[in-house]
């Protein structure tokens, strides 16, 4: 699941993974938004991917809003006419998984019951895998992803940003209207931009390089470590506008709260030039 190419840009002519190829959900940058906004707008948690033609998705989590999260992604792929298909479903319990089966026809050998099936159905022969499970589930997945034989990318999707509200931030889903609208209300020591700048969707991100915040020292939430995909480097980040870009550590700081109005700071605050 993991994917420790080389540091750099990303775009639709140079594949970020072996077996990435343009009639793909993550189709270079620009279809990364059309088919990950989806997952990021249903809050989905985690998604990897190692594209091949049809893309086989794994359910990890049979409830209500993973079957929701399903039915948006193929929703999605018919809307760039991407081959999907629900492969595989992984549950704790038997029924929710039994319904999944019979919606999407997966197969028996698939679906995957018990605490610990979504392990079963990560190396299974799924490309793309969404998941409603625990935190646990979550941490372990991507624990575990260095130790996969197949090629392929870890995601965070970040579908929502904080926006004012009179007095009080609320979070908001990140669609077309509210990222044009978007306004900092965070001041520029946390930014880099002053209050009231509109970053604009060259620099609200959706996707970036999944982050492994417990489980192993010297792990630090949403900053790149040691522990993480690419080390301490830096992370490449999906942006709203459709492209992607390796974003350096001195940078990721301004770059997370310019597109959040967060308020972390690991370091100085660099705005990504």
């Amino acid at each position: 699941m993991r994917s420790k190419n080389e540091n750099g840009t990303t775009s639709s002519s140079k594949p970020v993974a072996p077996g990435v190829t343009r009639r793909s959900v993550l189709k270079g940058s620009t279809a990364a938004i059309g088919g990950a906004a989806t997952f990021a707008a249903l809050g989905t948690n985690f998604a990897w991917a190692q594209v091949s033609e049809e893309i086989k998705v794994g359910m990890i989590g049979a409830g209500g809003r993973a079957s929701g999260a399903a039915g948006n992604i193929l929703e999605a792929a018919g809307i760039i006419k991407q081959g999907v298909k629900i492969h595989a479903v992984a549950d704790a319990f038997p029924d929710p998984v039994k319904k999944i089966q019979e919606k999407y026809k997966v197969e028996k050998k698939n679906a995957f019951v018990g605490l610990d099936a979504y392990k079963e159905l990560v190396n299974s022969d799924i490309e793309l895998v969404i998941t409603y499970g625990g935190r646990q589930y979550y941490v372990d997945l991507l624990n575990n992803a260095d130790d996969t034989k197949s090629p392929g990318l870890s995601f965070e999707c970040f579908g929502t940003f904080s926006v004012a509200q009179g007095l009080l931030p609320v979070s908001e889903k990140k669609t077309e209207a509210r990222v044009n609208a978007f306004v900092l209300y965070q001041t520029p020591d946390k930014t880099g931009f002053p209050i009231g700048t509109k970053p604009g969707a060259s620099r609200i991100f959706l996707l970036h390089d999944a982050d492994d915040a417990a489980g192993k020292p010297g792990a630090i939430e949403n900053f790149p470590d040691k522990t993480d995909n690419h080390g301490a480097a830096g992370a490449n980040f999906t942006f709203c506008d459709g492209h992607a870009q390796w974003v350096k550590q001195k940078y990721y700081d301004s770059v997370l709260n310019a597109s959040q109005n967060g308020n972390q700071q690991n370091g100085p605050i660099i705005p990504l030039p």
